[in-house]
């Protein structure tokens, strides 16, 4: 997921789908305010994170709740056919909580 590891995070949650084209979704707090700090440049271009970005939201775990929050995000093209989609709130106390939808085709 292109994390840098000197960023302290605390899971929120976590959910594997390991089928033919694997698909994950994590949710955590990252103790940082700066986005750009949190992922590995490049392939994770912070840069081109816009408001308004909109992120699935299953229904199925109280922790996933996407919807519900007004977030600022972006979709990855990876490397070897991975996509990721992150977004992500300022909770406005020094961290970001976050969304990374990630998958492969």
């Amino acid at each position: 997921m292109y994390l840098d590891p000197s960023v302290k995070i605390d899971p929120q949650g976590f959910e594997l789908i390991d089928w033919m084209d694997d698909f994950s979704r994590f949710k955590f707090v990252a103790h940082t305010d700066d986005i750009s700090k949190l992922f590995l440049n490049p392939p994770v271009d912070t840069s081109i994170m816009k408001p308004s970005f909109k992120m699935d939201n299953n229904g199925q775990y109280r922790w996933w709740d996407p919807s519900s929050q007004c977030l600022t995000g972006a979709e990855y093209e990876l490397p070897n056919v991975k996509f990721m989609d992150v977004g992500y709130v300022d909770n406005e106390d020094g961290t970001l909580t976050v969304y990374i939808q990630w998958f492969e085709t």
